[in-house]
């Protein structure tokens, strides 16, 4: 099957011979159990982190174009934190910002993941994250674990997310057209 891919993820077309055995992976259907092909660990995690959603897919990639490589500046975030004494600092050290400043970023994205629109009160708080440009430590909101751990698989890389949409789009059932290719 592999050799049948020319040795390529169908989604993101690394060369899967580059791989170790363990970070390739055999999708499939999960309904009907019908093998759709071979995958990178990277691409196979976020289709299904997304829900093999096309819709998700493309939400994160108009998240990638709109907000990476972009710096964010959050207005009045200082004087919010003022509002919140006594809230823990415990972002301060890892992002730089207090959970107090987290809370406004949420408030400002209408308590909704930046990326796909979940609202955060029905998932589990764990599960809301602070989005940050790893180089230069920027923050660019608040997503969703889902939205975050497939942005990170996925190497904030805007082509790599159109990819894995064009690969859900040909062999999932969630068909919709690709909303990030007419930006």
């Amino acid at each position: 099957m592999i050799k049948g891919q020319n040795y390529k993820c169908l989604s993101c077309e690394e060369d899967l011979r580059k791989l170790e055995t363990q970070r390739v992976h055999v999708d499939h259907d999960h309904v009907t159990g019908r093998i759709r092909g071979i995958l990178c660990y990277k691409c196979n995690i976020s289709l299904g982190l997304l829900n093999e959603n096309v819709k998700l897919i493309n939400k994160l990639a108009i998240y990638v174009k709109k907000y990476c490589n972009k710096i964010n500046k959050f207005k009045n975030i200082e004087k919010y934190e003022k509002k919140q004494k006594g809230i823990k600092d415990i972002y301060l050290y890892t992002y730089g910002i207090t959970k107090g400043q987290k809370n406004y970023i949420i408030l400002l994205q209408k308590n909704k993941c930046r990326s796909c629109g979940i609202d955060f009160e029905l998932i589990n708080p764990k599960n809301v994250h602070i989005d940050h440009d790893h180089k230069s430590g920027n923050i660019r909101g608040v997503l969703c674990r889902n939205c975050n751990f497939s942005l990170g698989f996925l190497d904030e890389n805007y082509n790599k997310i159109l990819k894995l949409a064009k690969y859900a789009i040909k062999f999932c059932k969630n068909k919709a057209v690709i909303e990030a290719d007419k930006r």
